[in-house]
Formats: C-alpha cells, sequence, structure tokens
C-alpha cells in the first residue's frame, strides 16, 4: 500500500487545496505469478507485454474551481519506497449538463445547429417583415399611384412604374438565399425541417399578392385600349368593342363623336 497527494497552487504559489488517498497493487501469490510469467514470456522477450500495473486513484471527487483564483500548477507526491514509476498522468474529467455537456461532447454538431438556427431566424425576420411591408396600405396605394396613364398630345400613353414587380426582383437574392438555406439545413438537421414551411407559406402567401396585382393591371389595361395613330376614326376597338375617345380616355364620348377626335385602336 501506498498513498498519493495532490497540492492545487495558484498564480501567486498560494496552496488552494491539497488531497491524499491511498492505493495498492493487486496480489500475485507464487503459484499465480509463476504461471502469469510462463504464458507471457513470449510476449516479454519480444517487448509487447510488461510486467506492470495500472493503478486508478481519485484524487478529488467534487471539485470546482473559484473563478476569482484559478489553478495553475499541480503537484503530485507519491509516498513509497516500494514501487517503480514508469509513468503517472493527471486527468481531470469535467462533469457538465444540459446544453454544456452537449457542446463539450459534441462541438461540431453543436456549432452547425446554432449556426443554422441563427440564420433560420434571421431569415425567418426578414421575411416577416419583407412581407408586412409589400401587404402595408401605403405600400399598395402608392403602387396605385405610380401606375397610372399620363396624357400627351391627345393621346393615351401608359407609363409602367419601376415599382411593380419590387417585390419579385427585391426578393431574388432572399429567394435564392433561402434555397441554399434550406439545402444545408435538410442535411444538417432533417429533422427539424418541418419548421421551414413556416417562411414557404410566407413567400406563397407573397406570390398569390404579386399575382393578383398583376392580374388587376391587365384587367384594367384592357379596359383602356392604347391608341394607333394611322387609322380612321369612328370604328370601335378589336379587343372591347368599344369607342375610345382618344382626348379624354373615355369611350362612348358624343362631343368628340361629333368633332371627329376618335381614332382606330388596337
Amino acid at each position: 500500500m501506498f498513498m498519493v497527494c495532490v497540492e492545487l497552487m495558484g498564480n501567486e504559489g498560494t496552496l488552494l487545496t491539497s488531497s491524499c488517498r491511498s492505493a495498492m497493487l493487486h496480489y500475485k501469490g507464487f503459484l499465480l505469478d509463476t504461471l502469469y510469467k510462463l504464458v507471457y514470456s513470449p510476449f516479454f522477450v519480444f517487448g509487447t507485454a510488461e510486467e506492470k500495473q495500472t493503478v486508478h486513484v481519485e484524487l478529488f471527487s467534487d471539485y470546482e474551481e473559484q473563478g476569482v483564483e484559478p489553478v495553475t500548477d499541480i503537484f503530485v507526491e507519491v509516498q513509497t519506497r516500494h514501487i517503480e514509476i514508469y509513468s503517472a498522468k493527471f486527468s481531470v474529467n469535467a462533469q457538465f449538463s444540459g446544453l454544456r455537456y452537449v457542446m463539450f461532447h459534441w462541438p461540431v454538431l453543436s456549432a452547425a445547429l446554432g449556426i443554422t438556427a441563427n440564420l433560420f431566424f434571421i431569415a425567418l425576420i426578414c421575411l416577416m417583415s419583407w412581407y408586412q411591408i409589400i401587404n402595408s396600405e401605403e405600400y399598395l396605394s402608392f403602387i396605385e399611384a405610380t401606375k397610372y396613364k399620363k396624357v400627351h398630345s391627345g393621346l393615351i400613353e401608359y407609363e409602367e412604374s419601376p415599382l411593380i414587380d419590387l417585390g419579385t426582383i427585391g426578393l431574388i437574392p432572399m429567394f435564392m438565399g433561402y434555397d441554399i438555406f434550406t439545402t444545408v439545413t435538410s442535411r444538417v438537421a432533417g429533422r427539424f425541417s418541418f419548421l421551414l414551411t413556416i417562411p414557404t407559406a410566407i413567400i406563397q402567401d407573397f406570390l398569390k399578392e404579386v399575382q393578383t396585382i398583376a392580374d388587376r393591371e391587365k384587367t384594367e389595361q384592357r379596359q383602356l385600349c392604347p391608341a394607333n395613330h394611322g387609322h380612321a376614326h369612328g370604328i370601335e376597338c378589336q379587343h372591347c368593342e368599344r369607342i375610345i375617345c382618344a382626348k379624354h380616355g373615355k369611350s362612348g364620348c358624343e362631343e368628340c363623336l361629333a368633332n371627329s377626335n376618335l381614332v382606330f385602336l388596337t
């Protein structure tokens, strides 16, 4: 039997704590020791085995380090003269729980899940913010006010607003990032892929709104046909089957009909 002592020292050489534990080697009788040497003698000759024992000694069962003065030096002392030590190793086993346990034992998986979760919530916030903007009354009224016609020299011309497809054009990089994000997320955390249906539903609602606005514009353009300069007046439009006034932009204008201000529209 022998004694093993350890001292934990601080940065300034102060003794923080110490501990001593007794240990002993496994006993082997004469017969058992003789049989062991005979069986393992070939391995002893070639050096693949040695006559040694490995002893594990627990010096601290529940030690908590102080953050104010951490441990910087460790001194280990074996109090005996009857054994010879080939090598010694001092191990510190951290006992974590919860999230720290997962991060300590699976660092790569924890980093991948953490980064993916951050990117997911950032993309979700951006999509929800953009969805609220394009469906606000101010944005819709601004689009309606900028896409209507204007009259030049008695002819009906249309000014196409660059904001009509603002939602689609502005979200192209976001759609590309969303595709990349969903691909990476499905490979890293396939079990949580059901959460991706939330931004997908938002994008589908947004595309429906854009399609509704486009259909509304087509309907209005069918009702107001653009003028063609090189034809006789007083003939009905081939699209809407109505006579369109080039001066006022209205159908059935008797004053313009009497003054021959009608043009042929296609």
